[in-house]
């Protein structure tokens, strides 16, 4: 008897849960674009120069390399790529990095960083961002670790720019598929779940008439003086009070979520 019980509350809290998560739908709320919002995540960067432009340690792109490493340490860690022995690139590095492990690589590697001066362009410096296109939001965290780097460097640092990610208004299609969505779930939350609950607990009520004919618990009571009539009108009248508790939670279930086609009208009374 205790595990019917069990299944019956199980599918009820299902029930409810389906009903409460898909109500509506909603706008997503705006985000502030960073890598804290992942786990482990690492933004590896290198310094290109040419061997005849000359590098005091304080010249430009190494000041630009130290900013940029300050702002992607915000919520990742960097790789320096210039101190691996192996030399390797940006490109090479994520490809190297992807070919081991595309989950890693997706999970971890968002964005990166080439600061290159060459004598080609006069000795121009030019900063390239990368993103991974796997995680759309990750081209403009790189814009932003960019723009912040240049901030730093060349701004105050007591100042910081932040990224926030506005999501669209839900169009009117996709709202309305959302909500053709919604009401589907609900249905079959009611339809079949909630049903298929009541059958289950309604499917224990014969367990205690075989256990008295096993017993002879009835012929035990007339017996001793019970009439037949007390002995039925007792087990429709136990049977009937339980099953008032499952229709109870289903109805409680109907009006707290003011599913209108079941609760408009006579439709539930």
């Amino acid at each position: 008897m205790l595990w019917p019980l069990l299944f019956f509350i199980a599918l009820v809290l299902y029930t409810l849960w389906n009903l409460i998560v898909f109500q509506e739908v909603e706008d997503h709320p705006p985000t502030y674009l960073n890598l804290g919002h992942f786990s482990k995540p690492f933004a590896p960067f290198e310094v290109v120069r040419q061997p005849s432009i000359r590098d005091n340690g304080d010249n430009e792109t190494t000041k630009i390399a130290n900013c940029y490493a300050e702002v992607a340490a915000i919520g990742g860690s960097v790789i320096y790529l210039n101190n691996k022995l192996n030399n390797d690139t940006v490109g090479s590095f994520l490809l190297s990095v992807a070919t081991s492990s595309i989950g890693q690589s997706n999970a971890n590697y968002l964005t990166g960083a080439t600061i290159e001066t060459r004598e080609s362009t006069n000795g121009i410096m030019t900063i390239t961002g990368w993103f991974n296109k796997a995680f759309s939001p990750a081209i403009a965290i790189s814009l932003s670790q960019i723009t912040n780097t240049l901030m730093q460097c060349f701004g105050h640092k007591e100042y910081h720019i932040e990224t926030i990610n506005h999501p669209l208004p839900w169009i009117h299609k996709s709202q309305v598929n959302d909500v053709k969505r919604i009401a589907l779930e609900n249905d079959f939350s009611i339809k079949y779940v909630l049903p298929y609950a009541l059958q289950i607990f309604i499917a224990t009520f014969p367990i205690s008439l075989i256990k008295e004919r096993m017993s002879g618990s009835k012929h035990v009571q007339l017996v001793s003086g019970a009439k037949l009539f007390n002995f039925w009108f007792a087990t429709f009248l136990g049977d009937f009070l339980t099953f008032l508790i499952p229709v109870a939670v289903t109805i409680i279930i109907l009006e707290s979520v003011h599913l209108s086609p079941y609760t408009e009208g006579s439709a539930i009374w």
